[in-house]
């Protein structure tokens, strides 16, 4: 992971992503690069030059490198772009090997579409590159610290191998400081029993948790096992009769746990569905950052 970028805008709401991504690339060795987009409207709304404004973002993202370079030696660079800022972002990640985007998103709440800020919305949709989301809290604080260690990552699987695709990148994060991967697993309710007996649809329902139980258990342990071998530190949790984001969010919601890192799927032909629904809940629902990978 060689280049993790933060798209920065000026406020102190985008620099509160600041101190994971310098944690991060503390535990992954990568390189740090801030990067600002000046939009046509901006230039169109005041009185200023393009050239002034340019110039006020680059003397911006040089104070933020003297504040970020007290608190890291990794390597710093600032960039200023023109142009729409999803593209420019987009564009940038894909030409200049970035590995990771760390940016704030917006913390309005789970229900309105405004929670997750219309940039952050298209990047997870679009790049082929993990970001972080980190949901600043309020107010930001005013003095710049590292982040602390990240002591648990809770890694929701859902039993299938491209999910475990994330595992990888999850390993980099966590082997440098020997911060735990909490593997965790949803055994959902099943639909309705078609039996007008009460006590047989009672029975069908435990019988089927059980099962799922079980099967839940034993992939997770499996899955255990094989990363402890890689010398990760790893344990696994399962939560029966829940609904996938409901239980990841209850799980999230443990002290210890930092970081959510969770796999969406891809680019579909219906744009809602391009994010997992479960994924798509999470990051929304989530008071923690959580790393989206798309796989």
């Amino acid at each position: 992971m060689s280049h993790t970028l933060v798209p920065l805008d000026g406020s102190t709401f985008a620099e509160a992503a600041l101190p994971l991504a310098i944690r991060l690339a503390r535990e992954t060795g990568s390189s740090l690069t801030f990067l600002s987009v000046l939009e046509a409207e901006w230039v169109r709304a005041g009185s200023w030059s393009a050239a002034t404004l340019k110039a006020e973002l680059h003397e911006y993202l040089e104070g933020v490198v003297r504040k970020t370079s007290e608190l890291t030696t990794a390597q710093l660079a600032v960039s200023v772009l023109d142009g729409s800022v999803a593209a420019i972002l987009e564009r940038f990640v894909e030409s200049e090997d970035v590995g990771l985007v760390v940016m704030s998103t917006h913390g309005r709440g789970a229900v309105h579409r405004a929670w997750l800020g219309s940039i952050a919305d298209h990047l997870i949709r679009h790049l082929r590159v993990p970001i972080v989301l980190v949901r600043p809290v309020d107010p930001v604080p005013e003095r710049l610290e590292e982040a602390p260690a990240l002591r648990v990552i809770l890694v929701p699987l859902d039993g299938s191998q491209r999910a475990e695709e994330i595992l990888q990148l999850v390993g980099r994060l966590a082997r440098p400081a020997g911060t735990e991967c909490r593997l965790f697993r949803v055994v959902p309710p099943p639909p309705p029993f078609a039996t007008p007996y009460l006590p047989h649809a009672a029975r069908a329902l435990r019988e089927t948790l059980d099962r799922g139980r079980e099967e839940a258990e034993q992939y997770l342990q499996e899955v255990t096992e094989r990363l402890r071998e890689s010398g990760l530190t790893v344990s696994w949790k399962v939560e029966v009769g829940v609904r996938p984001a409901t239980g990841i969010l209850h799980a999230a919601e443990a002290p210890d746990v930092d970081l959510v890192a969770i796999a969406t799927h891809g680019r579909g032909g219906i744009p809602r569905l391009m994010l997992g629904s479960v994924a798509d809940k999470v990051v929304r629902g989530a008071d923690l950052p959580v790393l989206v990978a798309r796989i």
